[in-house]
């Protein structure tokens, strides 16, 4: 991990976003790459975290006719109305989670906006935890936490953005172990300079995959929080 700019300073601004989040107590329109997409208060907002705009960019173009897919931790649901969108009458199946139940409900309000009520299935838990044993995704994707410590208030805003000691970064690689087709790709959303790596890679190779390959980076400045990031869409497959 290679850090552009004072640690102290990027994780004080992440918590300033945080609050601001936090201090929305209305819905409102946020507009993700010419997508109008309603937030509701308490759900991680594209408004503050610019990850979702480059993710709901890059990962519908990455899918192709591959479905099911599956997006862990989905939020707004702005990923999956993306993937909606681009592929139309041609979408398959589309499966969301999201342990936040405000959340849930914040992606299946987007989904009747753009029309993904016949194809999207929005289920509340932990990672995998909605995901039946038998159920199987040729795409899974996740927007994943990539500070590896804690800070601020331990709530759902707060594990949108921490996991210690990566924990349910963990999780997410071994679950998708067993509900990735043989066939299929796992996504994973990371920051390419503040995320720990070697940690991804290490948890990557446990599971029985191939080593993370980065198909699209984007640098994202943000003086005022003293932020320099990169984000990354990483790539892996079963061996």
């Amino acid at each position: 991990m290679t850090n552009d700019g004072n640690i102290d300073a990027i994780l004080a601004g992440t918590e300033e976003l945080i609050e601001e989040t936090r201090s929305e107590k209305k819905p409102y329109v946020h507009d993700v790459n010419g997508m109008p997409i309603v937030v509701l208060p308490g759900v991680f907002s594209p408004r503050y975290f610019k990850g979702t705009a480059f993710y709901a960019k890059h990962v519908p173009e990455r899918v192709g006719s591959q479905f099911p897919f599956l997006e862990i931790g989905t939020g707004t649901g702005a990923v999956v109305c993306a993937v909606k969108k681009k592929y139309g009458p041609a979408t398959g199946k589309l499966v969301a989670t999201d342990i936040n139940r405000e959340a849930a409900r914040n992606a299946l309000v987007n989904g009747i906006i753009y029309d993904a009520r016949g194809f999207l299935d929005v289920r509340i838990g932990h990672v995998f935890c909605p995901i039946r044993y038998h159920e199987r995704f040729k795409r899974i994707f996740w927007n994943a936490p990539f500070f590896d410590e804690w800070h601020g208030t331990n709530d759902m805003l707060a594990r949108s953005v921490f996991d210690r000691d990566y924990h349910n970064l963990e999780l997410f690689v071994k679950g998708a172990a067993t509900h990735l087709a043989e066939d299929g790709v796992l996504q994973i959303g990371f920051s390419s300079n503040l995320g720990k790596q070697e940690i991804l890679e290490r948890f990557l190779e446990e599971a029985g995959f191939t080593a993370p390959e980065m198909v699209a980076e984007s640098g994202y400045s943000m003086e005022k929080h003293g932020r320099n990031l990169k984000y990354g869409l990483f790539e892996a497959r079963l061996k």
